[in-house]
C-alpha cells in the first residue's frame, strides 16, 4: 500500500512529526504542512549534512537533528530517549499552533 507515490504523500501529509535517519525517506517531507516537524537520525558520516535540513526551512518547517550514536544504548534508555524526541517536536507544535491565528485543524 506504501508502493504508490499519492499514497506516500497522503500519509505523509497527515503527520505532524516526521522522524527518521538520514536518507532517501525524508523527502517525504515535502508533503507535510507547515510547522511540521522533521526530525533528522544522524550517523556520524553524514553528520554535517544540511540536505534535510534546507529542505524543511525552505518548506517552512521545523528541523530537529540528533545523534544516532545516542539511540544506540539499550532497551529502556533507546525509548526514553525516543519519546523524548517526539515530545519535544510536539511541544514544539503546540507552543507554535497556540500563539498562532491561523491553526488549521485535520478533521478525520
Amino acid at each position: 500500500p506504501w508502493g504508490l507515490i499519492s499514497v506516500q504523500a497522503a500519509r505523509a501529509h497527515s503527520c505532524d512529526i516526521l522522524m527518521g535517519p538520514h536518507g532517501a525517506g525524508l523527502v517525504h517531507a515535502l508533503w507535510l504542512y507547515p510547522g511540521s516537524v522533521v526530525i533528522e537520525i544522524l550517523d556520524q558520516e553524514h553528520h554535517g549534512a544540511a540536505y534535510y535540513r534546507n529542505l524543511a526551512h525552505l518548506s517552512g518547517l521545523i528541523y530537529f537533528k540528533h545523534s544516532k550514536a545516542e539511540l544506540e544504548h539499550p532497551e529502556p534508555m533507546k525509548s526514553q530517549m525516543l519519546e523524548r524526541l517526539l515530545v519535544s517536536a510536539a511541544e514544539v507544535i503546540s507552543n507554535k499552533a497556540s500563539s498562532s491565528l491561523l491553526v488549521s485543524v485535520k478533521q478525520s
